[in-house]
């Protein structure tokens, strides 16, 4: 076959007409055939599209497999590991690390019982409860579905409460009813409480009700922007509002996919004013674990009072078990005191050598 100048051109070789051009010149379609037979390699069959297909499949099938969201993570190490802590006396104890979300069966009850035990010693300083509750109109749920509009929402209504003369108090969010499966949002809020006359109530309602809404709000949504008062003054109906506020409402994920994946870091509880007065009552006798419980919560040694030191690295939880761990309640473990080493006795207790002489 005769050598042409767009071959030699294509090949990278100078000509007779001129030197080697910047760029490689795209031959004609006349030569392109016999450009094609100088170069072998590019005389290839196309790929079969099957192969790529099913390529593109694999790749779907992977990305699909492979993402995973951040709740979906927490659930795979919910419980498997704990942390070990210690106190003075060489009390331990160990604490399950649980992901936290309302809806997750293998720690709700655990959850439950810490966020309880939790609030249970700011709780036992008031002699009578106040209960009140916020209800967002279904009107406007769609606007509390984000944690941003959710914590300035608690911020204004925690801030009309100290306006209105209430010193502390203690918040937590539900987000469903007992109903149906509806977004049904509405705000807990457990303060320092009495009787109030009905008069003088509806007075404190309407006075709330400006602090927290806007004007236009609460013209156009004047009968459904409900503001629910009562009153415990006994131990035990104060445990049992306790217990109702601190359990879960959003039970299953299905119910809104969408608000449980922005839920994710969210701080459903949170308290103002100060908490540094005596106690004023004793946990019920079918609540007795948990002022042990509360004590645990709170980094305080159960036994002697002292101060839990935990450790930073978590440890298997079937590790803790092997190693005698006892279940006590709300996730935590109560593990056998280590044995000293040996070698640590004094030397008044070691037995003298065989060639010693007294």
């Amino acid at each position: 076959m005769p050598i042409t100048a767009a071959s030699l051109l294509h090949r990278g070789v100078k000509s007779k007409q001129g030197k080697q051009p910047f760029f490689t010149p795209r031959p004609n379609a006349a030569t392109l055939p016999e450009v094609l037979e100088d170069y072998p390699v590019a005389r290839r069959d196309p790929a079969p599209q099957g192969s790529v297909l099913d390529y593109l499949d694999r790749k779907a099938n992977v990305a699909k497999t492979s993402y995973k969201t951040r709740w979906e993570v927490a659930t795979h190490y919910c419980g498997s590991y704990a942390v070990v802590g210690r106190c003075h006396s060489m009390h331990r104890y160990a604490k399950k690390i649980n992901c936290g979300r309302e809806w997750c069966e293998l720690c709700r009850e655990d959850t439950e019982a810490r966020r309880l035990a939790r609030w249970l010693p700011k709780v036992r300083q008031m002699s009578s409860m106040g209960y009140w509750v916020i209800t967002i109109p279904r009107e406007l749920a769609p606007l509390m579905r984000t944690k941003k509009s959710m914590r300035r929402f608690g911020k204004k209504v925690r801030l009309a409460f100290k306006k209105a003369g209430y010193q502390r108090g203690l918040t937590r969010w539900h987000f469903f009813g007992d109903k149906d499966h509806d977004l049904f949002p509405h705000l807990n809020v457990l303060v320092d409480g009495k009787w109030i006359h009905p008069g003088e109530l509806e007075d404190l309602k309407t006075i709330l009700r400006e602090k927290i809404y806007p004007k236009y709000l609460r013209k156009r949504y004047q009968d459904k922007l409900v503001v629910n008062y009562s009153y415990r003054d006994t131990p035990a109906k104060i445990m049992h509002t306790l217990k109702y506020v601190a359990r879960a409402t959003f039970l299953q994920e299905d119910w809104d996919k969408e608000l449980a994946e922005e839920l994710f870091n969210f701080r459903n509880c949170a308290a103002w004013g100060k908490w540094d007065q005596a106690q004023k009552w004793d946990a019920p006798h079918d609540h007795d674990h948990a002022a042990a419980l509360a004590d645990l919560a709170n980094g305080i040694c159960p036994v002697c009072k002292t101060k839990i030191t935990w450790d930073r690295k978590p440890t298997p939880t079937t590790q803790l078990l092997a190693q005698g761990a006892v279940q006590f309640c709300g996730g935590y473990y109560l593990l056998p005191k280590l044995r000293a080493p040996p070698g640590t006795r004094s030397s008044r207790h070691r037995k003298p050598p065989a060639n010693h002489k007294a």
